[in-house]
């Protein structure tokens, strides 16, 4: 008889275990699988500035590599605009994203002997879906500079948006007492914004990932920096994975010399780290991208001074991270 309630107690116990750890696992949140990791190399240096050096999606969702030439003909309306009023105007292509396609066309040209000015431009689209618009320029006074540009759009310093696939306006500019950085994301579903400042020494440090909430000009820390005895982790580049609050910071360690690169993932609703993934510690980065794509995969690239390197990425709700 007692035999038989201690099997029927551990019964219980098992049964009460078994649903404590299938509702957990029905509420996990997303995690990152690594895939595979593949490195491109340049013939010479040229080819960095004048090639696209994209990773992409295809229909398929297969991950695929652009390298073709940039196509400095995108900048033909603009450059037509400034060469009928300024002589000696120069233009340069910059590729954001293959598909959908978006380059960024800045100009420069000589108003006098004493003055220059900027115009530029931003052109998504192909065929007859090509849009192009125009934002900054220096001479008319008009000149807000680009904060940064991800997946979720053109991001202006004054907090406007626009949308990478047609260029129309997904938040208008907010006249606020907080100054945007070069680092920054923008979440359509809450209106507000994601954006790293933080600055590390051997006595102090301060800042680290905020949200800001530019209609009400609300500023909060969410995440304080991360930093050490020689430096601290800056990040470079941040996306957010569809429908999930769940942010994707690639990040890079801010010190002298050669330093590491890593990819963190954050729940921004519960304010947490959720994992860390280590991307490369030999060289030195730029050119970091985050992609993702329908069938929950995530590329993130960067070029790390030798090569072009892309890692591919499986989200899932398992709780294995590499």
């Amino acid at each position: 008889m007692k035999k038989s309630m201690v099997f029927n107690t551990i019964g219980i116990v098992i049964l009460f275990l078994s649903m404590y750890v299938h509702a957990d696992m029905s509420h996990a949140s997303p995690y990152l699988i690594e895939q595979g990791r593949y490195s491109y190399s340049l013939a010479d240096w040229k080819q960095q500035t004048h090639h696209v050096n994209r990773p992409w999606f295809d229909a398929s969702q297969k991950l695929q590599w652009d390298e073709s030439a940039i196509d400095a003909s995108r900048c033909n309306v603009s450059l037509h605009v400034l060469s009928s009023q300024y002589p000696d105007v120069q233009c340069s292509v910059k590729t954001h994203f293959t598909h959908p396609h978006l380059d960024e066309c800045r100009c420069e040209y000589r108003m006098n002997e004493h003055k220059t000015g900027t115009w530029q431009s931003f052109i998504g689209g192909e065929n007859n879906e090509r849009w192009e618009r125009h934002r900054c320029d220096k001479d008319k006074g008009t000149c807000v500079y680009l904060s940064d540009i991800t997946s979720s759009g053109i991001i202006f310093a004054d907090h406007e948006v626009w949308s990478i696939e047609d260029g129309k306006t997904l938040f208008s500019s907010q006249k606020t007492s907080h100054k945007q950085y070069s680092t920054s994301l923008y979440l359509p579903s809450s209106e507000c914004f994601v954006e790293f400042e933080g600055e590390s020494t051997l006595i102090s440090s301060e800042g680290g990932l905020w949200i800001f909430d530019p209609i009400n000009n609300k500023r909060e820390l969410i995440d304080p920096i991360d930093d050490g005895l020689s430096g601290y982790w800056k990040v470079e580049k941040m996306s957010e994975i569809p429908d999930s609050k769940i942010l994707i910071l690639v990040e890079r360690w801010a010190t002298r010399g050669v330093g590491d690169l890593r990819l963190k993932l954050f729940d921004l609703s519960k304010r947490r780290t959720l994992g860390i993934h280590k991307l490369s510690s030999d060289g030195l980065y730029s050119d970091i991208h985050i992609l993702h794509a329908k069938n929950n995969q995530v590329a993130v690239s960067f070029f790390d001074a030798k090569e072009y390197i892309v890692v591919l990425y499986r989200v899932t709700s398992s709780r294995r991270v590499t």
